[in-house]
């Protein structure tokens, strides 16, 4: 059965059972930060990875060397580390959870990082970091080792180049149900909180392998903006800025994996914020 008080046996849902983003990793405040909140449960164990080296046979060069991971309570105390996945406590174990739930095999001697972790009730930060400062293009990977509870929204602040330096945040929605979706990529109504070098005008994209399902340019333009500005609230997300050009987009969407992409309108850079939602 699927948890939750809003589940049952009788009354499946559909659930979130992994979340990734990739991005730029660079040093100090260039790190790459990703949220996540779990709900509906005392204690769920999860598999984070935080990908480097690992990403060169798909074809990438100018990856991160030496990614290094660590996961933060919300009140900011580090929970857990990892630089190097054969060096944790749970290395012996780190390749069979990786093919349990079907991600590609780190490779022997890498400097690739992993956790295998039970987490509480409630919101926790993971973050990226490359100790040596030599920037390149991270993956974070989280994904449920056990199916109580719920994985109910992912957030991403990283910053935004052109080509590869892209963000790209991931979801897989599995069960017998379509579930409903918000996803916001957020330049502009940063600066309300004090970032500096916002992306002006961010584009957000949802794919389902190559296939376009839907984009937004600028939040307010959304034929469902009622909705949009509904399950804005009810899943508590900040308001966003009147006339800006954030980017937001509400749907409901089948069982599958996607992939969402935040890039800047005419190759623009900046800081940007990738948040995906479920909505009950």
């Amino acid at each position: 059965a699927v948890g939750g008080p809003a589940s049952s046996p009788l009354f499946p849902t559909a659930r979130l059972i992994n979340l990734s983003c990739r991005s730029v990793v660079g040093a100090g405040e260039n790190a790459l930060i990703a949220g996540v909140v779990i709900a509906d449960t005392g204690e769920k164990r999860y598999l984070f990875r935080g990908v480097g080296p690992a990403l060169a046979p798909y074809g990438l060069t100018n990856f991160v060397p030496d990614p290094q991971l660590a996961i933060f309570s919300s009140k900011g105390t580090e929970l857990f580390r990892n630089n190097g996945w054969e060096s944790g406590p749970d290395s012996t174990k780190m390749a069979s959870y990786s093919s349990s739930v079907g991600a590609f095999p780190l490779a022997a001697g890498s400097r690739d990082s992993a956790l295998a972790n039970e987490l509480t009730n409630g919101a926790y930060t993971v973050q990226m970091t490359t100790p040596s400062a030599k920037s390149g293009v991270g993956l974070i990977e989280l994904y449920e080792l056990e199916s109580s509870g719920r994985t109910v929204n992912l957030s991403t602040r990283a910053q935004v180049g052109a080509g590869d330096g892209v963000l790209i945040g991931g979801f897989v929605v599995q069960g017998p149900a379509f579930k409903r979706m918000l996803v916001r990529a957020i330049g502009p109504t940063l600066e309300a909180f004090g970032v500096n070098g916002a992306l002006r005008d961010p584009i957000v994209t949802i794919y389902a392998g190559q296939t376009v399902v839907a984009t937004n340019d600028r939040w307010e333009s959304a034929t469902n903006l009622a909705a949009v500005n509904a399950a804005t609230s009810f899943v508590g997300a900040f308001k966003l800025a009147p006339n800006s050009e954030d980017a937001a987009l509400l749907v409901t969407l089948r069982p599958d994996a996607y992939t969402v992409k935040v890039s800047g309108k005419n190759d623009s850079t900046g800081v940007a914020l990738l948040e995906i939602y479920e909505v009950p």
